[in-house]
């Protein structure tokens, strides 16, 4: 059997379920509502997913996609998720594999504000003295918070080893850096 000789080219899931089992971590996770295309030049990889999902009851419309498996066992690993519940988009671009029978990922991140709505916030619609729609503008919109970094994450810890924000205008942001680790050390 040779997985690089199998391809997929458009392989659809409708309202799919995984439960995952962290046996290392001894804690329990549950993907739902799995509704997305799945593709793969092999089975070796590169893979690559669009579609949207519940993690444990909280949707989100999520991209992934990977490289091919080393023979270190490492695997090149993008996300984007888009959780319906917070104005955020989340990016992960690193190296995922399992260590010890324990899962790991690390590489860098970047966090951003979504406008869940297209709402264009630096204008509104205003009704002139004839009746006329009249769309008024404060001016360029403030792009929001920003947050980037290097992390990694195995089943004891979240560490971030480094990590920026920055809020405010682009040319003159204000901005706070730091690391920090979630978990047992």
């Amino acid at each position: 059997f040779d997985p690089s000789q199998i391809s997929i080219e458009k392989l659809t899931v409708t309202d799919g379920e995984i439960a995952l089992r962290h046996a290392a971590g001894g804690r329990s996770h549950l993907l739902s509502e799995i509704n997305s295309t799945i593709s793969a030049k092999s089975l070796a990889g590169p893979w690559r997913m669009d579609g949207s999902l519940r993690l444990d009851g909280l949707r989100s419309i999520v991209v992934a996609s990977t490289g091919k498996a080393g023979s270190d066992g490492q695997m090149r690993l993008r996300l984007k998720a888009d959780p319906d519940a917070y104005p955020l988009v989340i990016e992960a671009d690193g190296n995922a594999g399992i260590v010890n029978g324990a899962a790991i990922y690390s590489g860098q991140f970047k966090v951003a504000r979504s406008d869940k709505n297209g709402a264009d916030k630096s204008s509104a619609q205003l009704q002139g003295t004839d009746g006329e729609m009249m769309k008024a503008s404060a001016g360029k919109p403030e792009p929001g918070f920003r947050l980037n970094g290097k992390f990694s994450v195995d089943h004891q810890q979240l560490g971030v080893d480094e990590f920026r924000f920055q809020t405010g205008p682009l040319d003159n942001p204000y901005t706070a850096d730091g690391s920090l680790a979630i978990g047992s050390v």
